[in-house]
């Protein structure tokens, strides 16, 4: 094919034979392809991206000698502003935008607040193979000064992968979570009891559902029986009419240390690290008496395989026992703990949330009542079993969505592991990056009326997917998502065949101490169904 030059050349060179016009028609030549240049230059430039911003033009939020962030903050949210970091960040982006920086205490360089799910794709492709995220730093000082290992949560890099790698096919995919199912059966069949029993002391108005019933210390107990036997294939006794008192203390231990956790926070690391205040020092004996506890309950569990080598198959850490010869009791230990953290508090406060909401949508709560009738009948001492948890579609849908509107872990962070673009800006290697996970959420860029529970737009095909990640996101999401969501599943499953859920107010007080909760006891009010209609109904 004959050039852009060659072309215009022939044809000039053709209409003439006088040398000042083949001289003027070169002239004509090169001006055409300067103009054919400049407009290619001028397209190419108008694709291209723009030079990334610098760093420092980052929006900033004040920071003052000795109070920090805490003025702007206190200014933002005048009210307990250490209980509400989800609320904070969700003024700071929209007074700053979503991307904005600010120097968090004890830290000598900016951390990078993103509240956009564009912003949140690409930190997370820059996180590298073995992403790196920020630990809550008591946490990581007190494994530190223990000689306790960093653990699945707590650990970086090699060592990280390692752990990873021993426990990520027994727990980590959906089937081999669902496997666990038949476990939980039992201790959901005995909370259920627990419930009835619970609300017939209460009275009659709490029976009858006038009343609204606590129930956080109950699926706090459940949630634990569950894990329990989850990794550790023996039941605990937290749902006897006379729980195990190490039961109980580790509830206490767990909620102690939670709770504990945003007013030490407040203080400089110094002040923490020594013990200087009465939360501190609550803090770290929290944690203690946990890594006790389970130190006691990993001693029975090794000494039931060592007598019996066949129950290896029949709990979590069996398997990784079998699958893996180099882990050490070390790092059951660490894992353990881990799982069991990952598992009680998180579990107890996503089903919390979640029956609130269907008590607060009675359509929704009809509709997954009418799916788990279809998939496992109306007998309410119907055992559940992998092949149902496949079936439910609804009830997925529905679990995506109440943890969306109640995200109890609203923020999370990570650390880039090569120099990025974000949002525009160039941020170099090694920044810490805060993604705000709650507020982008509950932004109507992503969902349209997110205040609202509505189970249903997950059905649609073009939610952004990086919009609501309330489990974090790869290879360093949660730890125990797969085994959550299937506890949860089964607990709704069985709760629904006995009780209807009737509406209360939204929860008011939500505070944030590592995890989101409310302040009080979670509303929510019960009524046992007439089963005897329902079976005659469904037949």
């Amino acid at each position: 094919m004959m050039s852009i030059r060659s072309q215009l050349a022939s044809v000039c060179i053709r209409g003439t034979a006088h040398v000042g016009a083949r001289t003027t028609c070169a002239t004509s030549i090169n001006i055409a392809i300067r103009t054919k240049a400049t407009a290619v230059e001028a397209k190419a430039a108008s694709t291209m991206p723009p030079a990334p911003k610098p760093f420092d033009s980052i929006p900033r939020v004040p920071s003052f000698p000795v109070f920090g962030l805490a003025l702007e903050f206190t200014r933002l949210e005048p009210k307990n502003s250490g209980q509400k970091i989800h609320s904070i960040v969700k003024k700071v982006a929209a007074k700053y935008g979503p991307i904005v920086r600010a120097r968090v205490p004890g830290e000598s360089t900016d951390t990078v607040f993103v509240a956009d799910a564009d912003m949140v794709a690409e930190v997370l492709r820059a996180e590298g193979p073995i992403p790196k995220r920020k630990n809550a730093p008591t946490w990581e000082h007190y494994r530190k000064k223990n000689n306790v290992p960093m653990g699945l949560l707590f650990e970086d890099g090699d060592e990280w992968k390692r752990l990873r790698s021993a426990v990520q096919t027994p727990i980590f995919p959906p089937k081999n979570a669902h496997a666990y199912c038949s476990a939980v059966g039992p201790a959901t069949a005995q909370v259920m009891d627990v419930i009835e029993d619970g609300l017939r002391r209460a009275g009659p108005r709490a029976l009858t559902g006038e009343d609204l019933f606590a129930m956080e210390e109950i699926t706090m107990r459940w949630s634990l029986e569950a894990v329990t036997t989850i990794i550790l294939g023996q039941r605990l006794g937290a749902l006897d009419a006379e729980p195990n008192p190490l039961a109980l203390e580790m509830i206490r231990a767990v909620n102690a240390m939670v709770v504990t956790t945003g007013p030490v926070m407040l203080y400089p690391p110094f002040v923490w690290r020594y013990g200087l205040t009465k939360p501190a020092r609550e803090h770290f004996k929290a944690m203690q008496t946990i890594m006790d506890l389970t130190n006691k309950l990993l001693d029975t569990t090794l000494t039931e395989l060592a007598k019996d080598p066949a129950k290896l198959q029949g709990s979590f850490l069996g398997q990784v026992l079998q699958r893996d010869a180099t882990i050490t009791r070390r790092d059951l230990l660490s894992t353990a703990v881990d799982l069991l953290l990952a598992g009680i508090d998180t579990t107890s406060r996503s089903l919390l949330s979640t029956m609130n909401l269907l008590g607060r949508y009675p359509s929704v709560q009809t509709k997954l009542r009418d799916e788990i009738f279809a998939v496992v009948g109306p007998d309410p001492n119907a055992q559940l079993d992998a092949s149902h948890l496949a079936k439910f579609k609804y009830l997925k849908n529905v679990l995506k969505e109440a943890t969306r509107v109640f995200m109890v872990v609203p923020i999370n962070t990570r650390f880039l592991a090569r120099d990025a673009i974000i949002g525009g800006y160039a941020l170099p290697q090694g920044t810490a990056v805060l993604l705000a996970s709650e507020t982008i959420a509950h932004n109507p860029k992503y969902f349209a009326d997110p205040e609202t529970f509505n189970p249903d737009r997950w059905d649609a095909k073009d939610i952004h997917p990086f919009a609501s990640l309330p489990f974090g996101f790869g290879s360093r999401m949660c730890v125990g998502r797969r085994v959550s969501e299937m506890e949860m599943m089964v607990f709704l499953a069985h709760l629904l065949r006995r009780y209807e859920l009737l509406p209360t107010p939204a929860p008011q007080d939500i505070i944030f101490n590592v995890l989101l909760s409310t302040a009080g006891p979670m509303p929510l009010k019960f009524h046992p169904l007439d089963t005897n209609s329902i079976a005659s109904t469904a037949s």
